[in-house]
């Protein structure tokens, strides 16, 4: 939406900015969401539903499919923008091979984890492959360097020991004890997101 139809590189900060702040969601939501999306389902979901595998599927689909949607979107808006016929010839066998990985993995996977959790996991594998081609595509053309793709040393570490904290107040379980703990738990986790956002 924001990169113009054209085949330069006049587009190649903006389109490191916004790859390099959709990495970012890689290593934000795995780090927060687990510790802090029980708590909040608690409250949104009826009770009948946490029999279900409901609450596993909605985390999984939110810490990896849409990190990995985010930075496809990107990648194949600038591909889109920019493709020659030849290029689209190529997406076109990179998408068949995106399909191919999806059967695969969901045939390897569909055993071992739940069904749901089995067509999220492979639909990440095919992601994978997309996002594999349309980078390759845009790098191409533009400078998109590693540090494009992940974050900074500093945001890591502070996410990751935000990570571990939520988890271990999480995991100590006194966020169901009562509204106290419950809101005390979120509030943490709100002030360690300000942080590392800071750091960001």
């Amino acid at each position: 939406l924001f990169l113009t139809a054209t085949p330069s590189a006049a587009n190649g900060p903006l389109l490191a900015a916004l790859t390099h702040l959709s990495s970012h969601l890689l290593l934000l939501l795995p780090a927060f969401l687990p510790p802090l999306l029980p708590p909040v389902l608690s409250v949104l979901l009826p009770r009948r539903y946490w029999a279900t595998s409901a609450p596993h599927t909605l985390q999984t689909y939110l810490c990896f499919y849409i990190p990995l949607l985010s930075l496809n979107g990107i990648l194949e808006a600038y591909h889109a923008a920019t493709a020659t016929p030849g290029d689209m010839s190529k997406q076109a066998r990179w998408m068949m091979a995106s399909s191919a990985v999806f059967v695969a993995v969901l045939w390897a996977i569909k055993g071992h984890v739940r069904n749901e959790t089995a067509l999220i996991g492979a639909s990440c594998a095919g992601m994978l492959v997309r996002i594999g081609y349309a980078s390759r595509h845009a790098r191409r053309r533009v400078a998109l360097g590693p540090q494009t793709f992940f974050p900074k040393g500093a945001v890591t570490v502070t996410a990751v020991v935000s990570g571990v904290v939520l988890r271990r107040v999480y995991n100590s379980g006194r966020w169901t004890d009562g509204w106290a703990h419950w809101a005390e738990l979120l509030a943490l986790g709100g002030v360690l997101g300000v942080v590392t956002l800071g750091v960001m």
